[in-house]
């Protein structure tokens, strides 16, 4: 039991995080958007939603004590005014349970 907990321990699974510099970003903001709304039995069609930089800047913000890659500045968010009134309220991106993901319509 100590040994395969010891071990268990020291093995880690990175999460990979997605900032405004990487050119797959809307399109695997989509892919986790289609397994959140799944998993909450939300049925929305997120086909049509994109997300542009338009003034983005990377940034390492600390999760856990730990470094991690995220983005902030202003971004285009194309979608369906119920995926987007959804989003407004979740959040988007991970770590919206700890306030990451917040975002603000700018006119």
């Amino acid at each position: 039991e100590m040994l395969r907990s010891l071990v268990g321990s020291e093995m880690c699974i990175r999460d990979s995080y997605y900032t405004c510099e990487d050119p797959e970003l809307s399109d695997t903001l989509k892919d986790n958007l289609k397994f959140f709304l799944n998993k909450i039995g939300w049925d929305e069609d997120v086909d049509c939603f994109s997300i542009v930089p338009v003034k983005g800047k990377k940034i390492v913000a600390k999760v856990w004590g730990r470094p991690t890659n995220a983005s902030i500045g202003i971004y285009k968010l194309q979608g369906t005014p119920r995926l987007l009134d959804f989003l407004y309220s979740a959040g988007l991106g991970s770590r919206r349970s700890e306030g990451h993901g917040k975002w603000e319509i700018v006119w």
